[in-house]
């Protein structure tokens, strides 16, 4: 006999997760009262890297073994959201039926930049995250309540009232607050005509961005705006930067989507960023806004340009990024996902030089930048990950022809 069998079979159980899982398309996990994970159904590469266990997270959103068919709703504060009806009788609980994480709407990277301010992440999460949030299904705050009622119904064909729904934390009661205030907002913005300036608008700048098309993007620019600009503040220069973070996060989307590298792309949203937050006049903010359409727009139509393949190129950002690490040729295969030894004879077929090659070659660029800012030979060696400061002179002069103190020399004289 199961645990479960004194109320419902593990059969029953069994059915209903799979069922609602494949109506839903959330996670859903049965936990019994030590916590142990029974039964999970999750989507791929659906993990939050900032949770180590989700047990444990499982224990701290649902920490009281409630005995009723109510739901319980509870919410992270990554803003995911989990609901879970407890399974057992009026007097025994024998365990629970977690679902989630779901979110309420489409986390952008201002969002997961706050974050990692507010939650002081290390900034290797950054990429993780963004895929996870880029995955999380959505299911706004009316869909969360009645598929935990539905659940509930499935599990002891019993209706739950709304009202009778439990929040164990301030946090999720807050982000219903956070939509009916949005709903509202909206409401408003429908009646006073003031939405932001036209969804085809929008969409044509993004188009042009993603087909790495300069000419278009240039002409949609000189049209006017056909729309009031929304107010995400009452200061107007705050207004102004919240819409620029805002746009430059959807712009990176769209410059993704025409083949650029999606961390290279989170990481020119990420100086963008920077550079507008150090902004005091709206004006500059209009015209940094047009130099970053174009920046990415000029990466893309260079990308598109590019005879390589996207495996290659993909490597070839790699390295870019990583220049400052000891770089090994397994280690960029498993990156872009092929063989080691045929992404040798790829890159070598299509750049006409070796990976190793191109890696001093892109060591030797940078470490003649360090070179003009006054650092020293030895300095620069150890940044770059060069065995020894003799190594790199020998690097270095085969890529330039002089060595790294003569080149100090010529450009000091």
């Amino acid at each position: 006999m199961n645990n479960w069998d004194f109320v419902i079979t593990s059969e029953r159980i069994t059915y209903i997760c799979e069922l609602l899982f494949s109506i839903l398309r959330v996670p859903i996990s049965v936990v019994d009262n030590s916590g142990k994970l029974i039964i999970k159904h999750t989507l791929p590469k659906l993990h939050n890297p900032l949770v180590t266990s989700p047990e444990e997270l499982y224990r701290q959103l649902f920490p009281v073994n409630a005995t009723w068919p109510q739901p319980t709703i509870a919410c992270t504060k990554y803003y995911e959201n989990y609901f879970s009806v407890s399974v057992g009788n009026a007097k025994t609980s024998v365990g629970k039926i977690i679902v989630g994480p779901s979110i309420f709407s489409s986390i952008n990277q201002a969002t997961i930049d706050i974050f990692f301010r507010d939650f002081k992440i290390p900034a290797n999460f950054k990429s993780k995250l963004v895929q996870y949030y880029s995955r999380i299904p959505i299911m706004n705050a009316n869909e969360l309540r009645n598929a935990s009622r539905l659940l509930s119904f499935m599990l002891y064909q019993k209706k739950t009232e709304l009202a009778s729904l439990s929040d164990t934390n301030f946090s999720s009661q807050k982000k219903f607050d956070i939509e009916t205030d949005f709903e509202a907002y909206l409401l408003e913005k429908k009646k006073n005509s003031q939405f932001r300036f036209s969804l085809q608008y929008e969409q044509a700048i993004m188009q042009a961005v993603k087909e790495g098309n300069k000419d278009k993007l240039l002409k949609h620019l000189e049209k006017p705006l056909d729309g009031e600009i929304a107010v995400l503040s009452k200061n107007p220069l705050r207004n102004q930067k919240n819409h620029f973070i805002s746009f430059v996060t959807f712009i990176s989307h769209a410059a993704i989507g025409g083949g650029l590298d999606w961390e290279l792309a989170f990481s020119l949203s990420d100086i963008y960023i920077q550079q507008v937050e150090e902004l005091t006049d709206i004006k500059d903010i209009y015209a940094l806004s047009k130099k970053m359409l174009l920046d990415y727009t000029d990466k893309v139509q260079k990308l598109q340009n590019n005879s390589h393949s996207k495996s290659i190129i993909k490597s070839m950002n790699y390295i870019n990024k990583h220049l400052y690490e000891k770089l090994s040729i397994p280690e960029i295969a498993e990156y872009t996902g092929i063989n080691a030894s045929y992404l040798s004879q790829l890159f070598r077929k299509q750049a006409g030089i070796s990976i190793s090659k191109y890696i001093q070659i892109k060591k030797i660029a940078e470490a003649k930048k360090l070179l003009l800012d006054k650092s020293s030979i030895l300095n620069v060696s150890v940044l770059l990950g060069f065995n020894d400061q003799s190594y790199f002179t020998k690097v270095f002069k085969e890529c330039t022809g002089i060595t790294p103190k003569e080149y100090k020399q010529s450009s000091n004289s």
